[in-house]
């Protein structure tokens, strides 16, 4: 089975319209189970990991409500939500001040 190959900007929409609706949900992620979910919701589509998770990196690293941990020993990462103690504009604030 052959499968279609996208330009960079056709896989960006995909990929962060699937980010859009886990962190909608409050769900942890890496950008590997990002890449297979959208391979299972795709299937005659080619996905790549390093473009998938280059994508993930730079659309999580504006989501204060999320926070990025390390899996084990494993050069692999996790978004996680922040336990919501604090409004969401203090975290936006906080966010904006550490850059």
């Amino acid at each position: 089975m052959s499968l279609t190959i996208l330009n960079a900007k056709a896989q960006n929409v995909l990929i962060k319209g699937l980010l859009r609706e886990r962190v909608a949900h409050r769900d942890s992620f890496t950008p590997l189970q990002i890449t297979q979910q959208l391979r299972e919701c795709h299937p005659g589509v080619a996905f790549s990991y390093g473009e998938a998770q280059k994508v993930v990196h730079e659309y999580m690293h504006d989501v204060a409500t999320y926070q990025l941990a390390l899996l084990g020993s494993f050069p692999s990462s996790q978004y996680v939500p922040i336990p919501m103690t604090m409004p969401r504009r203090w975290l936006h604030a906080l966010r904006r001040l550490g850059r």
